[in-house]
């Protein structure tokens, strides 16, 4: 007789419990669903607010294996260097916004953007001069 009301104990405590869970997961349930329709009023109403998760991993995003790869194209290929030197500007830029804080390598890639750009202004300023009317 002692089992079957240990048994009966058991049985009413699992029952119990799922249901105590069931419960907890509907109203995470449901406040992930308020929140959902707070942020996208918010964001009708113009504001972008970021998750923490999104923020963090912003934050720790790193633009120096990029800023080794963008020099190697430059070297090798100007063009593709330059394209991707702006792709990862702006992804630099937009984490920037994300996190708050300056992701680490975009200063490399500013940098290689403006002495990237000397040899294209020093070629066009010599094709400007050389094909200009009264020039040699």
């Amino acid at each position: 007789m002692k089992i079957y009301l240990w048994l009966l104990f058991l049985i009413l405590l699992i029952a119990f419990l799922s249901m105590y869970r069931k419960l907890k997961i509907h109203n995470a349930y449901e406040q992930t669903k308020q929140n959902s329709e707070k942020e996208n009023n918010e964001t009708k109403k113009g504001k972008v607010q970021f998750t923490e998760l999104e923020k963090a991993i912003a934050s720790q995003r790193s633009y120096v294996g990029a800023s080794f790869i963008v020099f190697l194209l430059y070297c090798f290929l100007y063009i593709p260097g330059l394209i991707f030197n702006i792709l990862y500007i702006k992804k630099a830029q937009k984490a920037l916004k994300v996190s708050g804080k300056i992701p680490q390598g975009a200063g490399c890639l500013t940098s290689l953007l403006f002495i990237g750009l000397i040899p294209l202004i020093i070629f066009v300023v010599l094709f400007l001069f050389m094909y200009t009317p009264g020039g040699n």
